[in-house]
């Protein structure tokens, strides 16, 4: 007997012999290859498994506390490895950690700072790794003003420093990898 179907691709009518059921032929008026079906008497129905509702309500809870570490972590401000993330945050007086004017006590002007912190985005931005670890292990001893600088740009998106076109929540990104570095 015959199977019968619609070509998938032009929609016409198809007549196969029922010994290419199963396998892919070429339709008659497009010359498509297509898939010829099982004719549906020799289609068996397959037992399904019978629900279990212990599974089911792990899944479930699993999928919500999944969706919740998701949320937390896409709303999450604190660099890895701070607790609660103030460090650098105003304080109730209003004040900021000093970001000492022109150098520190090691002697890297302000500026060098953060044209180092403009070379480590950019070279997050462009793929180069090595030369981003380069650059935060220069900045190493500059803890204090890499965190101010950090924080700086995070909370009011400080533009004083020429950093590369990105979006901002992938160089917020790139700032906190190099304030946990810190």
């Amino acid at each position: 007997m015959p199977v019968e179907f619609h070509c998938e691709h032009c929609g016409k009518h198809v007549k196969a012999p029922s010994e290419a059921a199963g396998r892919k032929g070429k339709c008659p008026h497009c010359q498509a290859v297509c898939y010829i079906p099982s004719p549906p008497e020799e289609l068996e129905e397959l037992p399904l498994a019978p629900l279990d509702d212990a599974e089911e309500l792990r899944r479930k809870r699993a999928l919500e506390e999944t969706a919740k570490l998701q949320h937390a972590l896409l709303h999450e401000r604190a660099a890895p490895g701070e607790p609660g993330g103030a460090a650098g945050r105003p304080s109730a007086g209003g004040t900021r950690p000093a970001a000492r004017a022109e150098s520190n006590s090691l002697g890297m002007p302000l500026a060098e700072v953060q044209q180092l912190v403009a070379a480590f985005v950019s070279a997050m931005s462009e793929g180069q790794l090595d030369r981003a670890e380069r650059v935060a292990t220069r900045l190493q001893g500059e803890r204090d003003q890499v965190i101010a600088i950090v924080e700086r740009i995070s909370s009011t998106g400080d533009a004083s420093i020429a950093l590369p076109n990105l979006p901002k929540p992938v160089m917020l990104g790139f700032l906190k990898q190099l304030r946990a570095r810190m």
